[in-house]
């Protein structure tokens, strides 16, 4: 359940899927799920306080060379938690991603897509119905530290459009664009067996 400081309305979203893959060649594999999404609301949106709709995607995997570069094109759609903008929003997004091992130890990752987020309702019955168009590109590079810890460094960008002006501190605009680098340590315990 999602919720929002200073705003009554509650998000309660349930999914049910059923995946399917198949390797098609030695180096293409298809993998596809969906299923029933039922989202409740607090708040009535529209005057309807529970939707069904479905919710699914499909991932298309390509192998490259030694196997250990590969190539993902992924469709995703269903319900989001709006990123703390929206209170919900209905998701369709498309995504690519380059795996690419640079040496033994070192591991890079690229990727780009396309996002559009609608409010949650009917967009007929709700006016002012807003809709967020991002578009987002970034990457990193991976490397292990011993046997338990890896180190991650990396760099995205998302460009974003709107229908509606955001006010984020006062200032007003349809567009934004932000920048992150990141550095990462993950950490993970020695697996151990029980008997």
């Amino acid at each position: 359940e999602e919720r929002f400081p200073g705003n009554p309305q509650a998000v309660n979203d349930q999914v049910v899927q059923a995946a399917f893959g198949r390797k098609i060649t030695g180096r293409l594999a298809l993998q596809l799920f969906g299923g029933p999404n039922i989202t409740n609301l607090r708040v009535p949106v529209g005057g309807v306080t529970q939707q069904v709709s479905a919710a699914g995607g499909a991932t298309l995997t390509y192998a490259l060379g030694s196997h250990q570069d590969t190539i993902s094109v992924s469709y995703n759609h269903g319900t989001s938690n709006g990123a703390g903008v929206q209170i919900g929003s209905t998701l369709d997004q498309v995504q690519a991603n380059f795996n690419h091992r640079f040496s033994r130890s070192w591991v890079g990752t690229f990727n780009f897509g396309y996002a559009r987020n609608r409010s949650l309702g009917n967009t007929d019955v709700v006016q002012n119905s807003q809709s967020f168009d991002s578009y987002f590109i970034g990457g990193n590079v991976s490397h292990p530290l011993g046997r338990t810890a890896k180190l991650s460094l990396g760099y995205s960008a998302q460009i974003q459009s709107t229908n509606l002006a955001v006010c984020p501190a006062g200032t007003c605009d349809t567009n934004s664009t932000s920048h992150r680098i990141f550095g990462t340590v993950s950490w993970h315990a020695r697996p151990f067996v029980l008997r």
